[in-house]
């Protein structure tokens, strides 16, 4: 890792110094090409020094567009993840593009973008860019790839990888795959330059907040909000209505919810991604890269028939977040009272209450309790029914007594200050006894479903020997996060396939960034 100074100079001297620093990223793919419908597996790993558990953003690119997007948590040194591609997308060069984020600013600072070719169609050896070709690294004999016996079809074949100097709980990546389909290497390398600035270790939200009612509150700031676990972050919006909210991490994609702290009627957008050109591209059409064109048009048929049957992603099951407990919980069907909420709240003691300003228009409050003595929150509260935020309190006061299962309500000011709350009196969250009733779209808050962290997956990758169908796969290990002991080894077992074939053991040790490569043949049993 290197230092980089840029130093401006003025006739009066030096005006100012800024420092960044240089790293090398490196990506590894399972594969060097993919079909449409299979599974992109990568790893990526640096020598720069980024801290654990900054986020790391991954883009799949095709013709400068996002086609899908994730975030990682960067632990130890690397991250891996996949991006399950569609039968329907067209053939070509795409890219993952792959970013860490300035925690103030929210900017994105890309450390790798490697490109690689979806194949589709008939393709043929004349066209040069068919293949993306990666540089083919030297050879590292520092990496030993050893395994006892011959590897037949459907046996369980032990292996072991020796790292000379390799320290323990060192990563390793490993990808063994069909050798005449991909007859180069799938490893590509870039480096990458980081000021001094923190690094976000949260899901970045940017986006554009557009006053919807003629006199609004400018000044107003921007809270979002998770109903899944009710965390909430927020932060002032720019004088043109852009925002940058630091939002706590999430799974999957999550149905967020926005709501200005003015009260004004709001719209809001998320910024698009800014998508790069791929890097270093060489499409070339090199002997390696014919020969797997050949490769591809004799047996396409076949893997795109078992990738289909058999490429699907395994995900570990994750912890969830702990919902805070409320102060107040409610069992509407324990009470015999009928007719509608805003009834059900005149006959028993709670902190929520609704106001009838005239005929059939509310408004509502909760108390907080200080010292013995009850006070309503100058802030209106925000109600979730089912999840789904809203702000209506004619259509909550009026919503019939049967159709409601229970409410939960936050209401002390302990409690809203551990759910991080400014500007919002209190927060009731109401459960429907029809899981599946929905709230009108006219009187919910702006709410947009957001990317977060990818489900971590389970490796590795394999055929599965067990099953009575043909395993006829182009992948047949992947394992991107094995663990080096204390003798600096790694030994896994290799479950044969059915593919009478030569495949190529490709290992990268992501603390050194060196790669080496050794072929094995799946043989019939005698």
């Amino acid at each position: 890792m290197k230092a980089v100074r840029y130093i401006i100079f003025f006739a009066f001297g030096v005006l100012a110094i800024e420092m960044h620093s240089q790293g090398d990223a490196l990506l590894h793919l399972d594969r060097p090409h993919y079909l449409p419908g299979q599974i992109i597996y990568y790893s990526i790993s640096s020598n720069y020094n980024l801290p654990d558990t900054c986020v790391l953003g991954v883009t799949l690119v095709h013709d400068a567009k996002k086609i899908d997007l994730h975030y990682l948590l960067w632990l130890k040194g690397y991250a891996s993840g996949c991006f399950q591609l569609p039968f329907d997308i067209p053939g070509g060069i795409y890219s993952l593009q792959a970013d860490v984020y300035m925690r103030k600013s929210g900017e994105k600072v890309n450390i790798i973008n490697a490109p690689f070719t979806v194949l589709s169609g008939s393709i043929s050896t004349a066209e040069s860019p068919a293949v993306v070709t990666f540089d083919a690294p030297q050879e590292n004999t520092t990496i030993k790839i050893h395994w006892d016996g011959t590897a037949r079809v459907r046996d369980i074949l032990p292996c072991t990888v020796k790292i000379e100097n390799g320290q323990i709980n060192d990563p390793v990546s490993i990808s063994i795959k069909e050798k005449n389909f991909y007859g180069h290497t799938s490893v590509h390398r870039q480096s990458f330059y980081l000021s001094d600035e923190s690094l976000l270790q949260m899901i970045p939200i940017k986006g554009k907040r557009t006053f919807l009612n003629n006199k609004p509150r400018e000044d107003a700031f921007l809270f979002i909000t998770n109903p899944a676990d009710l965390s909430f972050s927020f932060n002032w919006v720019d004088a043109d209505g852009d925002f940058y909210v630091r939002f706590p991490l999430f799974y999957s994609k999550t149905g967020l919810f926005f709501v200005d702290n003015g009260g004004n009627d709001i719209d809001v957008s998320l910024s698009p991604p800014l998508v790069l050109n791929p890097g270093s591209t060489n499409v070339v059409a090199s002997p390696g890269a014919k020969r797997s064109i050949i490769s591809y048009n004799e047996r396409k048929k076949i893997y795109e028939l078992f990738s289909g049957l058999e490429e699907t992603v395994v995900t570990e099951e994750v912890s969830q977040v702990a919902v805070p407990i409320p102060d107040y919980v409610v069992d509407v069907q324990d009470f015999s009272v009928r007719g509608k909420l805003v009834d059900l709240l005149k006959e028993i003691t709670t902190p929520l209450k609704f106001r009838k300003l005239k005929s059939d228009t509310y408004t509502a409050k909760i108390l907080r309790e200080v010292l013995d003595l009850k006070y309503f929150y100058d802030s209106d509260p925000l109600f979730f029914i089912n999840g789904i935020a809203t702000r209506d309190f004619n259509y909550l006061a009026n919503l019939p007594l049967q159709d409601l299962k229970s409410l939960e309500i936050y209401a002390s000011l302990q409690t809203i200050r551990s759910l991080k709350l400014v500007d919002i009196g209190g927060v009731v969250a109401i459960e429907t006894m029809d899981p599946l009733f929905s709230i009108p779209e006219e009187i919910r808050l702006p709410g947009i479903e957001v990317q977060g962290l990818q489900i971590p997956i389970r490796y590795p990758v394999t055929v599965n020997t067990s099953s009575p169908g043909p395993q006829i796969k182009s992948l047949l290990f992947w394992q991107p996060n094995g663990k080096l002991d204390t003798n600096g080894t790694y030994v896994f077992d290799l479950p044969c396939s059915d593919d009478l074939s030569t495949f190529v053991i490709e290992v990268v040790h992501h603390p050194s960034q060196t790669v080496n490569h050794t072929e094995i043949k799946i043989e019939y049993h005698d």
